[in-house]
C-alpha cells in the first residue's frame, strides 16, 4: 500500500458515540444506581462537546468522575478508551476497551476501534478476526472499514485473500476508491516481487471502470496526494505499460502507453518510453519520431538523445 498504510486510523461515522448516547438503554448499560442517571445523561453531552474539541484529557477526567464509583458503564468505558486512543496512548486505550467488551462483547463500536489499534500495533490476524466479527453482525460497516482490513491482509502478504475481500466491497459499491487504490497496491507490490503477471490482472481489475469512475468524477487518495479519476488511471496504465515491458510484451505495453498519452500527449516519459519499446521491437523510425516529439519538450534530456542516437544509427545499418 502506500506510504500512509502503517499508522492512520480510517474514521467513520459508525465509530461516533454521540448517536449511541441518546439510546437510554445504552446509558444504563452496566449502571448500578439508576438513581445517577440524570448526572450520567449530563456527563455524556459534556464529554461529547470535549471530544468533539479534540479536549480528550478533559474526557477522561470526566469519564472517571463516573468510573471511581460505577466502573462497569459501558458508554464511559468507551469515551475513555477513545480519548486515550486519540492521544496515542494505545495500550491503556486496549485496556479499557476490553473492559467495555467485558461487558458486552458484541459492542461494535470498542471492536472496531480495538481492532484498529491492534491493526496499527501490527497485530494484524486479531485485528482481521474483529474486523469480521463486526462485519457478520454489521455488513454494511465493510464499505467503512474496507482500507482498515485492506491494510491489516496487505501487510500480512495475504494478496489474494485481500483482493478477494476488496472484490466484495466492489460487488457492494462499484466505485469504491479505497478498495480501488488497494487493489492497485496490490499490484505494485507484486510487481516490485517480480510477479508481473499477477500484477497485470491487478492493474485489469481496476482499469474495467475506467468509464465509470471518470464519469462519476470520483477522487483517489493515493501517495499521500488526491487524484482525480483521468490522473489516477494514467497512474495504473503506467503501472500496467511497465509491467507488460518487464516481461517483454512490447506490443501490448505500447497500446497501454498510447491510454497515458491520450491523457497526457506531452508527457515526456511516457513518449520515451514508447519510443524504446519501439526501438526493442526495431521499428528504429517510429522510434525516433516518439524520441523527437520527447524532444521538442525537454531537448537536452540525455536518456532520450541517447536513445534517439541508437536508434539512428541501427536505421542506417
Amino acid at each position: 500500500m502506500n506510504n500512509d498504510k502503517n499508522k492512520k486510523l480510517i474514521k467513520s461515522p459508525y465509530y461516533s458515540l454521540e448517536k449511541l448516547s441518546e439510546d437510554s438503554s445504552l446509558v444504563k448499560r452496566g449502571l448500578r444506581d439508576l438513581g445517577i442517571l440524570p448526572k450520567i445523561q449530563t456527563l455524556l453531552k459534556e464529554i461529547s462537546i470535549q471530544f468533539h474539541g479534540h479536549n480528550y484529557q478533559k474526557c477522561i477526567d470526566l469519564c472517571d468522575e463516573i468510573l471511581i464509583t460505577e466502573p462497569n458503564t459501558l458508554l464511559f468505558l468507551c469515551y475513555k478508551a477513545l480519548s486515550l486512543q486519540e492521544l496515542g496512548q494505545l495500550e491503556d486505550a486496549l485496556f479499557w476497551f476490553d473492559k467495555a467488551l467485558s461487558i458486552d462483547s458484541e459492542f461494535t463500536v470498542a471492536l472496531c476501534n480495538k481492532a484498529d489499534i491492534l491493526r496499527v500495533l501490527g497485530r494484524y490476524e486479531e485485528a482481521i478476526t474483529l474486523y469480521d466479527k463486526v462485519f457478520i453482525k454489521e455488513p454494511d460497516w465493510m464499505i467503512s472499514l474496507v482500507g482498515n482490513k485492506g491494510d491489516a491482509l496487505y501487510n500480512l502478504g495475504r494478496y489474494e485473500d485481500a483482493l478477494i475481500f476488496y472484490n466484495q466491497v466492489l460487488s457492494i459499491e462499484p466505485n469504491n476508491e479505497v478498495a480501488l487504490v488497494g487493489i492497485v497496491n496490490l499490484g505494485i507490490s507484486l510487481d516490485n516481487l517480480d510477479r508481473h503477471e499477477e500484477a497485470i490482472i491487478m492493474y485489469d481489475k481496476v482499469l474495467i471502470h475506467a468509464n465509470d469512475l471518470i464519469n462519476n468524477n470520483v477522487l483517489f487518495n493515493f501517495n499521500k496526494s488526491t487524484f482525480n479519476a483521468e490522473n489516477f488511471l494514467k497512474i495504473v496504465f503506467w503501472k500496467k505499460t511497465l509491467a507488460l515491458s518487464d516481461i517483454g510484451r512490447y506490443e501490448e505495453a505500447i497500446i497501454v502507453i498510447d491510454k497515458v498519452l491520450d491523457i497526457d500527449s506531452a508527457d515526456k516519459d511516457a513518449l520515451f518510453n514508447k519510443g524504446t519499446m519501439l526501438y526493442k521491437l526495431e521499428k528504429f523510425q517510429e522510434a525516433i519520431e516518439m524520441f523527437d516529439k520527447a524532444l521538442e519538450i525537454d531537448p537536452q534530456d540525455a536518456d532520450v538523445i541517447n536513445g534517439r542516437t541508437l536508434a539512428v544509427e541501427e536505421l542506417a545499418k
